[in-house]
């Protein structure tokens, strides 16, 4: 039956005209909704004054009472006709006539109260108390700046005690959709929990949900085919809607991975931001586990600094930390267990068992934020309030001392640690310089004997292992540390002096040689972990930092390079590689040559031959008695 908007008379569905006064019937098309105009009758009761809102099924009125005047409803519209699977449009339609009958058996001051539930022109329709007021999300936008904390507690106060009856009634009810847009708040100051669509009774011994429902990002995990949800899904809605009230951080924009909420709101209190913290972890089992337990956390103050003798944190390398900021001191001391526990999620369990669920959060935003291992700890370490090395400060520290860039130098140089990558490309290209140049060596002194070939063999490897210490010494970097943007630095800053340097090639030159040789070496420098030292590193007590990443990073922070730095390193490789090998054969060459010009002892003269005797000279060689011309002997005496 459709009612005449002008007379209240009941007429058929297919009619045009009023049977009564003949007024023009107001039929709105059965797939919309949201069509009706003002005056419109309902029922022979309601009186359509005018639309507050418009979903996508739905709509809802607000409409007056003719048979108690001046009474007020909101009537929601709802319309199953654009469904067209008939399966679906059933489930639609029994799922509004549920949010009625739901309604209509709850009585709490948080709650509209459902009066009436029926069918019209091919639509369904529920009448209940109209809120007069502003959803929640209408009063964030509408305020400048951020929403007081004392006042989103005390909306949290009153939903805590809703969500609490809901909970308790006979099968439980799990709203399963809370967030601003669905609380009202009337001009009396009252909270009202509104839009029942997808509430749903607790079914025990289900282990997952028929329909997964919510809205991302308010709606808990499981909400999504993890599980069945129960009140602890309310309770991460409830911990995701005073986010979005305290820092007007759309959760949406990072499901399950909200930010620390004092990054966003410095103002809230750390026992606040701790609540929300537990109430939105992704495991229900580490959440509240009724409304009333959390509310009784908003007004619970906790203190980091509190030792917990009973759960000690343990680190890889040793030592124990039994709070954070003890946990913070061992992170300095050994960074890079810091990274490891902190990127296998070892920080966030321990933070909780130790009251410290906001921390617990930060671990976790830290750890799936962007950015290199060692600035996620020191995010991390920032976030925890405690000073330290790692955290930002206000200048640089050591040589660099009041320079701008806001980062002490440890942060800086463990930031700006070059990985095994970077080692592996800057160790081949001095390789392969070292190669071309011991090729030109050997073609220069091929022509040279043994000994001299070896000598300049012998004199490059003296140069071999002068090119590092020098190149460390002067510049910190190698020709092919320079190409890919390496320096080797001390931890105050400083360049290696001849005994770091030393110390430091010849441990590279052992791992060289346990690693069988360079190639394996490289591969091992390509696979090491970018934030464990080497070993060559780790005995000299050296870092290697990317040159061009901390210029670019922290232009406050003078490495002092020029281009004499440059020419420097180049110079001491062509004096360690060919200068030194070929002075030292031409010097050799030169004694060589001395040796062989020396003046000789002049030649004894032969003894002056005896007088011959007068018998004829006959050449005994001669095979005849033939006498020799006086010519062929210059230096005889012939006498005839």
């Amino acid at each position: 039956m459709q009612t005449c908007s002008q007379c209240g008379t009941s007429n058929r569905d297919n009619a045009s005209f009023c049977s009564k006064c003949g007024s023009r019937m107001n039929v709105t098309p059965l797939g919309m909704t949201g069509l009706l105009p003002p005056n419109t009758i309902l029922q022979s009761r309601y009186v359509i004054s005018r639309k507050i809102g418009q979903g996508g099924m739905g709509a809802v009125y607000q409409a007056q009472d003719s048979f108690l005047p001046g009474k007020l409803w909101a009537i929601k519209e709802m319309t199953s006709a654009q469904i067209t699977d008939s399966t679906e449009r059933q489930n639609a339609i029994l799922a509004f006539r549920q949010e009625g009958e739901l309604l209509a058996s709850l009585d709490h001051p948080n709650l509209p109260r459902v009066t009436h539930l029926f069918e019209e022109n091919g639509k369904q329709y529920l009448v209940m108390d109209f809120v007069d007021g502003r959803s929640l999300d209408q009063v964030a936008v509408a305020t400048s700046g951020f929403l007081p904390e004392s006042q989103v507690i005390a909306w949290a106060d009153q939903l805590c005690d809703v969500l609490d009856y809901l909970h308790a009634h006979q099968p439980p009810i799990i709203f399963r959709d809370l967030k601003p847009a669905n609380i009202m708040l009337t001009n009396d100051g009252r909270i009202k929990l509104i839009d029942f669509g997808i509430a749903r009774f607790f079914k025990r011994g289900k282990t997952k949900d028929t329909t997964p429902f919510g809205t991302v990002g308010y709606a808990a995990p499981e909400q999504f085919g993890t599980g069945q949800t129960d009140a602890r899904s309310d309770i991460y809605a409830l911990g995701v809607t005073l986010y979005n009230l305290l820092t007007q951080y759309d959760p949406a924009q990072t499901p399950f991975n909200l930010p620390p909420a004092r990054t966003l709101n410095p103002k809230i209190s750390p026992q606040t931001e701790a609540v929300i913290t537990r109430a939105t972890l992704s495991a229900p089992d580490q959440r509240y586990q009724s409304a009333s337990q959390l509310k009784q956390a908003l007004h619970t103050l906790t203190d980091p600094t509190v030792k917990n003798p009973a759960a000690p944190f343990v680190f890889r390398g040793g030592g124990q930390a039994q709070n954070v900021t003890e946990l913070v001191r061992l992170c300095e001391t050994r960074p890079a267990d810091g990274i490891w526990h902190l990127e296998s999620g070892h920080f966030d369990p321990w933070l909780v068992s130790i009251g410290q669920p906001a921390l617990a959060q930060a671990a976790t935003f830290a750890r799936q934020s962007t950015g290199t291992g060692i600035e996620r700890l020191s995010q991390f370490i920032t976030l925890t309030g405690i000073p330290s090395t790692l955290a930002k400060t206000t200048n640089l520290s050591g040589g660099n001392q009041g320079k701008p860039g806001g980062y002490s130098r440890e942060f800086v140089f463990a930031e700006s640690q070059a990985g095994g990558l970077r080692r592996f490309f800057g160790l081949s290209i001095d390789s392969m310089i070292i190669v071309v140049l011991m090729s030109m060596l050997t073609g220069l002194v091929s022509q040279a004997p043994t000994a001299l070939a070896q000598a300049a063999l012998i004199f490059f490897g003296i140069g071999l292992f002068l090119y590092f210490v020098l190149a460390w010494m002067i510049a910190g970097q190698t020709l092919g540390q320079i190409i890919v943007g390496i320096r080797v630095m001390r931890p105050d800053g400083s360049l290696p002096g001849f005994w770091t340097a030393t110390g430091r090639w010849i441990v590279m030159a052992i791992t060289i040689a346990l690693c069988w040789g360079l190639i394996p070496y490289l591969l091992l420098a390509y696979l090491w972990n970018r934030f464990r030292k080497p070993p060559h590193d780790r005995f000299a007590n050296t870092v290697a930092v990317r040159t061009r990443f901390m210029a670019k990073q922290y232009p406050g922070y003078d490495l002092g390079l020029s281009t004499s730095h440059y020419a420097g390193v180049v110079l001491i490789s062509l004096v360690c590689f060919l200068g030194l090998p070929l002075g030292a054969v031409g010097i050799a060459g030169i004694g060589n040559r001395i040796t062989v010009s020396a003046p000789t002892p002049a030649p004894t003269a032969a003894p002056t031959a005896a007088p011959p005797t007068r018998a004829a000279i006959v050449p005994t060689a001669a095979p005849t008695a033939t006498a020799v011309p006086p010519t062929l002997l210059p230096n005889a005496t012939v006498e005839c």
